[in-house]
């Protein structure tokens, strides 16, 4: 808090009166103990007077440590949407890629997170499971997305760095492939009112 405070006195006045988002970056802010996010957030609304929204990642370990009043308290101190890593909704291609929560935990805490009224912005990522499982992939992930049917919902890539062995023990989708799997994904997905 401290930090962030001293942070914040190094911006010229008249940018503070101006700032309306502010993302608490890097990493899952959200995981920081309940009072120090409260105290976060108080600071953040003292000093910038226009702000509206501040954004934050999330994982399910964090979202399992907020209670359901928690999330609404930290909404009501602006706190309105958080990025979401979901990865895959199929149980095998999470187990796989070591996310080390099922997808219906997940989907429970993305439900409790967005029943507080915060907004979710969930990612997933083609070509995770490789060709073995890439039609259960599709299909549960846009199952999961359905069931929750979060604010955002945005497709990222799986690509080779820093990850030799998780690459080794999959067999990698081609680029049509991987279009493919996209298709698949949306042909399934159903949701309400999500941006893709």
């Amino acid at each position: 808090v401290a930090e962030l405070n001293d942070d914040l006195h190094q911006l010229p006045g008249e940018v503070r009166r101006t700032v309306q988002r502010v993302f608490l970056a890097d990493g899952d802010a959200l995981i920081y103990p309940f009072e120090g996010l409260i105290a976060l957030l108080d600071l953040l609304q003292r000093e910038l007077p226009a702000l509206t929204r501040v954004s934050s990642y999330a994982s399910p370990k964090s979202l399992l440590s907020k209670s359901p009043a928690q999330l609404r308290q930290l909404r009501s101190k602006k706190l309105r949407i958080l990025y979401f890593g979901l990865e895959s909704g199929d149980d095998e291609t999470l187990s796989l890629a070591n996310k080390g929560y099922a997808a219906a935990t997940m989907r429970d805490q993305a439900l409790k997170a967005r029943q507080a009224g915060i907004k979710l912005s969930v990612t997933a990522i083609l070509g995770l499971a490789g060709r073995r499982r890439t039609h259960e992939h599709a299909v549960a992930t846009a199952a999961w997305v359905n069931a929750v049917s979060p604010e955002y919902f945005s497709l990222l890539t799986m690509f080779h760095r820093h990850n030799e062995a998780f690459y080794r023990s999959i067999e990698p989708l081609s680029h049509g492939e991987i279009l493919q799997e996209s298709v698949d994904m949306l042909e399934h997905l159903h949701p309400q009112r999500t941006i893709l």
